[in-house]
């Protein structure tokens, strides 16, 4: 693979800030009149592609639970499968040791709460989803009415909230 140059990498640092290839191709030192243009070709090389994946797969922080993760430990404590470390008196030798200690019932039914709440919010999202495209066969076949108008201007933000579940 052929190296990049310097104005190439100042466009991906800028690039990886803003997110904007226009601002970037600017901040790098393109001039603004080709700005748009060169961030185009430049979004295009695979070399460039290549870096910018690269950078951001560095940027990724490896300390942040994903969801899978999170689902994984609330499932093992819901079944009671996770296990911490406690320390205790030791009834024999008054000292103190430490111990291996099961979820309790109570953290148990916390984390069924959860991972209930997390199932109908996908669920519900479904639903909406459904409701939202169903509507939108109706609103464009001609069929309008109130309703149908109201929600078609609010149903960009039902899927805005539909991302968010």
């Amino acid at each position: 693979m052929s190296r990049l140059t310097h104005k190439q990498r100042r466009f991906i640092d800028e690039y990886l800030i803003s997110r904007n290839g226009t601002e970037a191709a600017i901040k790098a030192g393109y001039s603004e009149k080709i700005a748009a243009k060169s961030s185009s070709e430049n979004l295009n090389k695979p070399k460039i592609q290549e870096a910018i994946a690269a950078r951001l797969k560095e940027l990724e922080k490896p300390t942040i639970s994903t969801i899978d993760e999170v689902l994984e430990k609330l499932t093992a404590i819901l079944r009671q499968e996770a296990t911490e470390e406690v320390v205790a008196v030791d009834p024999i030798g008054g000292g103190f040791i430490k111990t291996e200690k099961k979820a309790s019932l109570a953290d148990a039914t916390k984390a069924a709460k959860e991972l209930l709440g997390r199932y109908l919010s996908t669920k519900q999202a479904k639903k909406l989803e459904l409701e939202i495209e169903r509507l939108q066969k109706e609103l464009d076949s001609g069929h309008t009415s109130e309703r149908l108008i109201i929600v078609d201007s609010f149903s960009e933000e039902m899927k805005g909230l539909i991302d968010d579940l």
